[in-house]
């Protein structure tokens, strides 16, 4: 048995599904195919999944800030991606003294 494995069969199945979907992620360390995740939480949930119910949970990661579309169908975690780091100059604009006079 594989750690992965391991881990996903200690998901407790009274969570939520999109927070199991987040743990099986978590485990795995890498993007699934949204088919195949949905597959994985609905055996934990011990229940069959239909379209409807997978449609209910891919619409819950979409606006879940955790996860991250990686494209092609896979999903991921967006703590994975390195966080953009914006450097910006300071204006100098605002450091040098204008006086103004009356003539």
């Amino acid at each position: 048995m594989n750690q992965e494995t391991k881990n996903s069969k200690s998901i407790d199945p009274k969570l939520s599904e999109t927070e199991i979907a987040y743990l099986i992620l978590k485990y795995a360390s890498q993007g699934k195919n949204l088919r195949e995740l949905m597959q994985e939480v609905f055996i934990i949930k011990g229940c069959l999944a239909n379209s409807q119910m997978m449609a209910a949970v891919h619409t819950e990661m979409t606006l879940d800030s955790r996860f991250n579309l990686l494209g092609q169908g896979s999903w991921g975690l967006k703590e994975w991606t390195q966080k953009k780091i914006v450097k910006r100059n300071a204006s100098r604009a605002g450091l040098h003294k204008i006086s103004f006079g009356r003539r």
